[in-house]
């Protein structure tokens, strides 16, 4: 009996992972992207500003919740590496991904 518990709790604690993913159109992906190329984009319309970059070689509409007011230059050539977000997206603001930027440069 002590054997079965303890395989039990062996076995759970080798499933259980710390490593974030999340699940987008039914496939499993690491929450983290490496760096990310995009220009910045201020707009009047809906989102106050967001960045267009390639990820996973599609071109994607990003809104970044945190993007600091020195980024917030229209045509602003940046890289940067981001998380997907929580955080809803602005109103009449269509963008792909929500996200919190990390690692900032021009």
């Amino acid at each position: 009996m002590k054997t079965l518990i303890l395989f039990s709790v062996l076995i759970c604690s080798i499933s259980c992972s710390s490593q974030k993913e999340i699940v987008e159109n039914g496939t499993k992906k690491s929450e983290t992207v490496q760096i990310v190329k995009g220009t910045v984009h201020l707009s009047g319309e809906g989102c106050p500003f967001y960045i267009t970059a390639k990820v996973d070689g599609q071109l994607m509409k990003l809104y970044p919740v945190n993007l600091e007011d020195s980024f917030k230059i229209d045509g602003l050539k940046i890289k940067f590496s981001y998380n997907l977000s929580r955080a809803m997206q602005p109103e009449n603001c269509q963008v792909d991904k929500v996200i919190s930027v990390e690692k900032v440069s021009k």
